[in-house]
């Protein structure tokens, strides 16, 4: 079961869903784990949701890449920008 902090990660969620997804395509957690570099346990858990930690962004990464996304960082809009900060000192 995930833990509440857990459950509460929108993004994990998500990916929960796409290995399922990916598996009920017929892939299995075996595929994803070895296209992936790691362990069937790591990547059944993460698609079920019961880590008992925050997954690594590294292992995050390698699941997303071994089914088919690309895991990238973007600005976002309402965040505060660190220059207004740099030049309001």
């Amino acid at each position: 079961m995930p833990t509440e902090e857990n459950s509460n990660q929108p993004f994990l969620v998500e990916l929960a869903r796409l290995i399922d997804d990916v598996c009920q395509r017929g892939q299995t957690v075996k595929d994803i784990a070895v296209r992936a570099g790691l362990s069937r346990d790591l990547v059944s858990r993460l698609r079920n949701r019961t880590y008992r930690s925050a997954p690594s962004l590294a292992n995050i990464e390698a699941v997303c890449n071994a089914i088919g996304y690309r895991l990238t960082l973007q600005p976002h809009a309402e965040a505060p920008s660190f220059d207004d900060k740099i030049h309001s000192t």
